[in-house]
């Protein structure tokens, strides 16, 4: 027959038991609701592209330069300042074998193990998912059903402001969702407002009577924290001495106006043919604007030369296709400016 332990003893084992046991069954529990979050990721409804990614990513912080190894300030010098441990004793100077802080050892001696019997088991009945789980965690386990109590809001997608004339319009077209800043929004998540008019330029007025001055002065209002901004071929033809000054005007009040913003200043665009001399001074005017407040210049070249293919019947603006090939060459050279190529 098996010894019999003392009553109290017993009882104390049996509590033991059940307290490990409704423990481990604990953790599974916040294991399987935690399953479907890490294997699910966010449910965010934006998602941004590559190209958000390089224009807004922060810029990587310098780390400190690490001191010499045992100087004070640092971690590794600080623990090899302590004196060394005396034999019995760990670093912090508590003697091998007991716990730190839970004082002198207890007077009532420990119960010598006996052999367990079936009577020393207490059956216990399985939790239901809401006992399991963790305050603030659903018990569900269907995708999407997990939320985190305190969990960060959902990341809002970037406002975008387009400033340009009726090439970034997309003029002519029968959707103007197809023009290349819109399908660069669509592609990358932007909350795009497309401030591009017909006729405009920085000193040539549009067929509203604006100029990019007028679209700037829209676009602080919306606070954005990309813009996009190119030089106009409408601008042909004007004094080149009015042109520069009204284009490093312009980009300085967007940067007066916006100074946490990224500003991108593009070239001027021509078609299928090749470009006039004259077109290059607007390019070279943004170009200098752009580098006085500290945006981004990306000279987009001429994607669409030798392409009459892609152009509307007008030869001056493109088509849907044309349209596209731009978007994605102006996406590859944004992208590329922003990581250094």
């Amino acid at each position: 027959m098996p010894e019999r332990r003392p009553r109290g003893v017993a009882e104390v084992s049996r509590r033991g038991r059940v307290v490990g046991v409704v423990a481990c069954a604990g953790v599974l529990g916040i294991l399987l609701v935690a399953l479907p979050v890490a294997g699910h990721g966010s449910t965010s409804s934006y998602e941004p592209g590559a190209l958000t990614q390089a224009i807004l990513a922060p810029s990587p912080s310098p780390s400190p330069p690490a001191g010499p190894a045992g100087t004070a300030g640092t971690a590794e010098g600080t623990a090899g300042a302590s004196a060394p441990a005396s034999d019995g004793q760990d670093a912090g100077g508590t003697s091998a074998g007991t716990v730190p802080g839970a004082g002198a050892p207890s007077s009532v001696p420990t119960p010598n193990p006996a052999p367990m019997t079936t009577r020393d088991v207490t059956p216990f009945a399985p939790l239901a998912p809401e006992q399991l789980a963790p305050a603030g965690i659903s018990p569900g386990l269907g995708e999407g059903t997990a939320t985190q109590a305190g969990a960060p809001p959902e990341a809002p997608a970037p406002v975008v402001v387009a400033i340009g004339d009726s090439i970034m319009s997309g003029h002519g077209l029968d959707d103007p969702s197809q023009s290349w800043p819109e399908r660069l929004a669509s592609r990358n998540g932007w909350q795009l407002t497309d401030l591009a008019d017909d006729g405009t330029g920085f000193v040539q007025p549009g067929d509203a009577d604006d100029t990019f001055q007028t679209q700037a002065d829209l676009a602080v209002q919306l606070d954005p924290s990309i813009v996009i901004i190119a030089a106009s071929n409408n601008d042909l033809g004007v004094d080149s001495g009015d042109l520069e000054a009204q284009t490093m005007s312009t980009v300085q009040s967007l940067r007066a106006a916006l100074p946490n913003a990224q500003i991108i200043a593009l070239s001027a665009f021509w078609g299928d043919e090749s470009p006039p001399d004259e077109l290059q001074e607007a390019t070279d005017d943004i170009h200098s604007a752009a580098d006085a407040i500290g945006a981004t210049f990306v000279d987009i070249g001429q994607p669409l030369a030798g392409r009459p293919d892609l152009m509307q019947d007008d030869d001056v603006h493109p088509t849907a296709a044309g349209q596209e090939l731009l978007a994605q060459s102006i996406e590859a050279d944004i992208a590329a400016a922003f990581a250094g190529g």
